[in-house]
C-alpha cells in the first residue's frame, strides 16, 4: 500500500502544520528541555502503551 502523489501532497502540508504547531506549543523551552520533554512523554507512553491495547 502507498499514497497518491495528491496523498502525498497532503501529508507534507499536515507535517509542517504539525511541526508550526509543536514550535509555537514549546517555544519557551530550549532545544535542550525539547528533548528532555520529548524523552519523558516518549518514557510514559511506552510504559501505558500495553495497556491500551
Amino acid at each position: 500500500m502507498g499514497l497518491t502523489a495528491k496523498g502525498r501532497q497532503r501529508l507534507k502540508r499536515l507535517d509542517a502544520k504539525v511541526e508550526q504547531g509543536q514550535d509555537e506549543l514549546l517555544q519557551p523551552l530550549t532545544p535542550a528541555e525539547r528533548k528532555a520533554l520529548t524523552r519523558l512523554l516518549t518514557r510514559l507512553v511506552e510504559h501505558h502503551a500495553d495497556r491500551l491495547r
